[in-house]
């Protein structure tokens, strides 16, 4: 929980919109056993382990701000997804970030009331950009944790959401 006692920002209501969105995710709750996002819950800042795994950690990351209009600013939320996949299977990770974007492009009624949800929370028009989606790094083989052990994969990636910042009440 956040311990400013501040007002929340048009970012921090979309934020907790998609955490929430992911974490209630069908497909990705049966498949991420540890959410690491950044709540004050303590263990978010750990090592993403296969021994944790399969874990997703997400964390907000704010954009530079441009004008929108004459009262209004808008700039990107970038969420930085790093995840932690037990095993050498390069299908996970596209699978993971397959279903990392079937959550936020649910179809149909669903998707629309989706959308709209965002855009009262403060998104520009509630459509997402996978700027980086997530990949493992070529030029680094995934290590090997203990004789034996499987190991995991590592594959990091971000997604951008556009916010409205109205500056005049």
């Amino acid at each position: 929980m956040a311990t400013l006692n501040l007002p929340t920002d048009p970012r921090t209501a979309v934020w907790r919109l998609i955490v929430a969105r992911l974490q209630a995710d069908p497909a990705l709750s049966a498949a991420i056993r540890t959410w690491l996002v950044w709540d004050g819950s303590g263990d978010d800042n750990t090592d993403i382990t296969a021994a944790r795994g399969p874990a997703l950690r997400l964390y907000p990351v704010p954009e530079p701000m441009t004008w929108f209009d004459e009262s209004s600013q808008t700039g990107g939320l970038t969420v930085a997804v790093d995840a932690g996949i037990p095993g050498h299977d390069a299908e996970d990770v596209l699978n993971l970030q397959g279903a990392i974007e079937s959550a936020l492009y649910p179809p149909g009624a669903a998707g629309d009331l989706w959308r709209a949800q965002l855009v009262a929370a403060g998104a520009v028009n509630g459509t997402f950009v996978f700027v980086h989606p997530l990949a493992q790094a070529p030029v680094q083989p995934p290590p090997a944790t203990a004789a034996g052990s499987l190991g995991a994969l590592h594959p990091l990636g971000s997604f951008r959401i556009d916010v409205l910042r109205n500056l005049i009440n």
